[in-house]
């Protein structure tokens, strides 16, 4: 189990740190994703348009996340015990809960989709100013690439040599960055079949985009491109869904 959710909380432990303190591994990983995941609820439901999931999610990370930070605020793990500002973060991160919260009321949806946004990005700042990098971080660069590609193209688009040869581009990066994910996923979630299973889907929808892209006959049309993007979106936001920690959008189905 600690694997699973340590790759979810995107925090990896020294567990001889953890052992001096009187807290596992297991209990700091578990806490973290039982904290986390309403956030990665609230952040979907926000940017699907249901206002009042959100809300709900939103109002539920608020309170465990109080709880989490009266149980590690003063007592944090290495590395993030020497981390001088470990109490900051957990402060900005309840702020900007907060003002989630405040903005769903109010039915300000942009405004809360940024909010739960940087609640993703303080918590991938906090994983890089000391110097961890997990399964988040390699979901994160997947949908940068995803992202990308997402923006480069309309389905009635006309598909000459040079925009072929950047979608080429992009469906490589794509695949290489899915690649990372599933080699990571197994030292991650060894014990869980979901993550392993999630991540293969992810990588064999990428491989299929990159293959039509690839293709020269016959060659590929922008409709079937996009069909193929659409899955590897859809994939990713399952994945993110389950196992986001710092995502800071999400792709919707068009249409």
């Amino acid at each position: 189990m600690v694997k699973r959710w340590m790759a979810v909380a995107g925090l990896v432990l020294a567990v001889s740190g953890f052992a001096s303190r009187g807290v596992s591994a297991d209990e700091f990983a578990d806490a973290l994703n039982e904290t986390m995941q309403p956030w990665r609820e609230a952040t979907w439901y926000s940017r699907t348009g249901n206002i009042g999931v959100a809300s709900l999610g939103v109002d539920e990370f608020r309170g465990r996340w109080a709880t989490f930070v009266a149980r590690f605020e003063t007592d944090p793990p290495p590395p993030y015990a020497r981390d001088p500002a470990w109490k900051e973060t957990l402060k900005r991160i309840a702020a900007l809960a907060e003002t989630a919260e405040a903005a769903l009321a109010n039915e300000s949806t942009a405004e809360a989709r940024a909010a739960l946004a940087g609640i993703g990005a303080a918590m991938a700042d906090l994983r890089r100013r000391n110097e961890v990098t997990d399964l988040a971080d390699y979901v994160g660069r997947y949908r940068e690439g995803v992202e990308a590609i997402d923006a480069m193209l309309s389905p009635d688009a006309q598909l000459d040599d040079a925009k072929r040869a950047t979608l080429d581009a992009a469906a490589r990066r794509i695949v290489a960055a899915v690649d990372e994910l599933v080699k990571y996923a197994p030292q991650s979630g060894a014990d869980d079949k979901v993550l392993l299973e999630m991540a293969e889907q992810n990588r064999e929808g990428a491989a299929m985009l990159a293959a039509a892209v690839a293709r020269k006959t016959p060659p590929s049309s922008a409709l079937e491109i996009v069909g193929l993007i659409r899955v590897v979106r859809s994939n990713y936001n399952l994945l993110f869904l389950r196992y986001g920690a710092d995502s800071h959008s999400l792709f919707l189905p068009a249409g």
